[in-house]
């Protein structure tokens, strides 16, 4: 159950990043600003979001790595005390 959890928090993760994603460069690319400050603004602001991408990213991995770690853990040890009975 945690781990349904945790794929349909990721996945709605995604949708946000790449809602806001798709939001930046679009409203970059329709402001009234030069070609060049323009392109200067989007790679900016594209970078920044590469790098906060790659933390929550590294931290959702982190979060789901643990979650299924202990799912695992908790479904070894009743497997043990089954086999035990």
């Amino acid at each position: 159950m945690d781990n349904q959890k945790s794929s349909s928090y990721t996945g709605v993760f995604a949708i946000f990043v790449v809602g806001g994603l798709i939001g930046s460069a679009l409203m970059l690319l329709l402001a009234p600003a030069s070609g060049k400050r323009a392109r200067r603004r989007l790679r900016r602001v594209s970078n920044r979001l590469q790098r906060r991408t790659g933390k929550h990213v590294y931290r959702t991995t982190k979060r789901v790595n643990k979650g299924v770690h202990t799912f695992l853990k908790k479904m070894n040890a009743n497997f043990k005390e089954r086999k035990r009975k």
